[in-house]
């Protein structure tokens, strides 16, 4: 994380998109989860975004259960064909 971090330059914001709630979902163990979407500003990147998925523990509070972050640098985003961003960006659910 140190190196992806370093990379991506300073940190610009970042914005949580949505949140949705699962009771005991389907291949995961029973329980309530809560799945966090956000998307993250960089000053290297053009795309950061991801989730964190998060179960409620016997106590009430909540762990994390799984996280994904995606992201494009500008580098990489200048080489995109409008098509490619497209079909990333639904890959991604950015």
């Amino acid at each position: 994380m140190r190196v992806f971090y370093g990379g991506a330059g300073a940190a610009e914001g970042r914005t949580l998109k949505k949140v949705t709630w699962y009771k005991n979902p389907a291949n995961a163990p029973a329980g309530i989860y809560a799945a966090v979407d956000f998307s993250s500003q960089f000053a290297e990147l053009s795309l950061h975004c991801g989730f964190v998925a998060m179960q409620m523990q016997m106590d009430g509070s909540f762990g994390v259960a799984r996280e994904e972050e995606n992201s494009i640098s500008k580098r990489e985003m200048a080489k995109l064909t409008p098509e490619a961003l497209q079909r990333i960006r639904a890959q991604y659910r950015c």
